[in-house]
C-alpha cells in the first residue's frame, strides 16, 4: 500500500492545513482529506493548476473552473490542450502533474469535493498505449475536417452529467514527465478531469527541477 507521505514529499503547505488528516482511497488512486461533516461527498487533495481566463494559470488561493471552450484564452482552444475534454487537471501526484503539456510556475495542491456516483471511470476503457495514441491522431485529423467545437463537444457528451472524469497518465505526459528528476510517488500516475463547477482550495505548492 502507498504511503501517503511519499506522495507529498517536498510539497510546502500553508500552515492552517493539517496534514495528519490525509490518507489514500486505494479504489480511486488519489489521496484523500478527512472532512469534520459527514458527507456523500470525497474530498480529494490533487496537484496541478488551471488555466486562468485573462491567460497563464491562476495564482490565487481559490480557483473556480473553465468548463467551456470559448471561456478559455485563445492560445489554450487547441485540440493537444482540449483534446481530452475542457476543465481543469488534477493529478494524483505532483510528479504525475509534470505531464502538462504546459507547466505552472510551480505545482499547486488543492483540495476539491467531488461526488463518487458522479465520476466517470475511464481506466479500464482507455486500452492500449498504441489505441490511445491513435484515438488521439484520430481527433486531430477530426479536428481539421470538422472544427474544434465539434470535437470537443462530441468529447463532453461522451462524458454524460459526471462532474469529474477519471484516467491514467496520457502516453505523452509520461514522457514529457522523464525531464523532471523527480523520485516516484508510489502510485500509479491518475488524473481527473473537472467537468463542472467545483471550487479548488489551495493549500500548497512544490517547485520542481529540470535533469
Amino acid at each position: 500500500m502507498a504511503n501517503p507521505e511519499q506522495v507529498i514529499r517536498g510539497v510546502q503547505f500553508d500552515a492552517s492545513f493539517d496534514i495528519s488528516s490525509i490518507a489514500i482511497d486505494n479504489q480511486l488512486g488519489f489521496l484523500t482529506v478527512t472532512s469534520p461533516t459527514d458527507s456523500s461527498r470525497l474530498n480529494l487533495l490533487g496537484f496541478g493548476s488551471a488555466f486562468d481566463r485573462d491567460g497563464g494559470f491562476v495564482e490565487g488561493d481559490i480557483t473556480d473552473p473553465i468548463l467551456n471552450l470559448h471561456d478559455l484564452p485563445p492560445q489554450y482552444q487547441t485540440i493537444d490542450l482540449q483534446g481530452k475534454g475542457v476543465g481543469p487537471r488534477m493529478y494524483n501526484s505532483p510528479q504525475a502533474a509534470l505531464g502538462y503539456t504546459e507547466l505552472p510556475r510551480t505545482i499547486g495542491a488543492y483540495v476539491f469535493t467531488i461526488d463518487p456516483n458522479k465520476t466517470k471511470d475511464l481506466r479500464t476503457e482507455e486500452g492500449s498505449k498504441a489505441r490511445r495514441i491513435g484515438r488521439h491522431g484520430l481527433r486531430i485529423v477530426r479536428t481539421k475536417i470538422q472544427g474544434l467545437d465539434d470535437v470537443v463537444d462530441s468529447v463532453h457528451e461522451g462524458y454524460g452529467d459526471n462532474e469529474a472524469v477519471l484516467m491514467t497518465q496520457p502516453p505523452r505526459a509520461v514522457l514529457r514527465q522523464k525531464e523532471f528528476d523527480e523520485p516516484k510517488p508510489g502510485i500509479p500516475e491518475e488524473l481527473i478531469i473537472i467537468r463542472s463547477a467545483l471550487t479548488l482550495k489551495r493549500v500548497g505548492s512544490k517547485t520542481y527541477r529540470r535533469r
